[in-house]
């Protein structure tokens, strides 16, 4: 795996990380979600095995997959035997819809190495302010935890539940949880962002990660907390691979159609033969992959910029600074 530079980008020669969402089917309507839930395609067996077995030969190594709610793809117990047999390793995110003892025990055994339940608070009302299911997954917690079945939690950091974050990182601890994996609140389907996190719960986050090391991590696109964290720790240095979104850079999204993307929240769909053509390519991609940070005025002033990355996907992010980085760090 070479990684790929000139003046304007640093990229790996192909993807790591490989997001795949099997189905638009989610029989849920959570609040933050930004899909659209009128669509109804599922993901071409032949074409998805095609795609895993370029992606293996390529060097790639982990396989996300999602959906709508992955549990509903009809062929989900053969796409991770297939990976398992390819020796790539895979995670599945779910709302816990439909997880009953037998489907757990024919995931577990095709090969499944990370099993994420989404939960945002044990509370059920403050959960409702942004995902919906919270019974689905309660039951899916208790399924794992009576079986023996390792997984974590997935959970959306927002302002109404971080109070609370500590109550769920106890019930997670005392539940049979390995971990929980906080999830940047992103815009919902008309682009709003609710319950959006100002500089100082972002530092309350960052000593929570401390407290809770080892079990409380955060995913790779939560920007704003890596930029502040690396701020903080003065690690501008931090390698631009590695520093703010990892969409085209390491990683990148196939649909449920057969298209791809280099982030799994883009518009943009790409029809290209394979991943080979689409990571070396296509235009879109190229995009993400400028370490060039003075997107807009607002980064070119903003006191993070040495420390970040910026997403490019939602046009919301692109002001996010403007908050940010006006504010002291103290």
């Amino acid at each position: 795996m070479r990684v790929l530079r000139n003046h304007e980008t640093m990229y790996l020669s192909h993807p790591l990380v490989l997001n795949i969402e099997l189905t638009d089917l989610c029989p849920l309507n959570c609040p933050y979600c930004y899909k659209d839930l009128s669509q109804t395609n599922e993901i071409d067996f032949s074409v998805l095995v095609n795609t895993i077995n370029a992606f293996k030969k390529n060097g790639g190594s982990y396989i996300l997959l999602s959906g709508g709610e992955p549990l509903l793809y009809t062929r989900l117990i053969d796409v991770i035997h297939t990976c398992s047999e390819l020796s790539l390793k895979t995670a599945l995110s779910t709302s816990g819809f439909g997880l009953k003892r037998d489907l757990l025990r024919q995931i577990i055994d095709a090969g499944l190495n990370d099993l994420f339940i989404s939960l945002n608070s044990t509370d059920k009302a403050i959960n409702a302010c942004s995902r919906d299911g919270y019974e689905y997954a309660m039951e899916a917690i208790n399924l794992c935890e009576s079986m023996g079945i390792s997984f974590k939690l997935n959970t959306v950091v927002r302002k109404e539940n971080l109070p609370h974050l500590e109550e769920l990182i106890q019930y997670a601890k005392e539940n049979g949880a390995k971990g929980i994996d906080l999830l940047m609140n992103k815009p919902d389907s008309n682009g709003e962002t609710e319950g959006a996190l100002d500089y100082k719960d972002l530092k309350h986050v960052i000593y929570l990660l401390d407290q809770y090391e080892g079990f409380l991590e955060y995913q790779s696109c939560f920007i704003p907390l890596k930029s502040y964290y690396n701020m903080l720790c003065s690690s501008q240095m931090l390698n631009p691979l590695l520093r703010g979104c990892p969409a085209g850079k390491y990683s990148m999204a196939m649909f449920s159609d057969g298209t791809y993307a280099a982030c799994p929240h883009s518009n943009y769909r790409d029809s290209s033969k394979d991943i080979e053509e689409f990571w070396n390519r296509s235009e879109e991609i190229m995009q993400y992959r400028s370490i060039n940070k003075l997107i807009n005025n607002y980064c070119s002033s903003c006191k993070y910029t040495e420390y970040c990355s910026p997403c490019i996907t939602f046009e919301a992010y692109k002001n996010c600074w403007s908050e940010y980085g006006r504010e002291s760090v103290e």
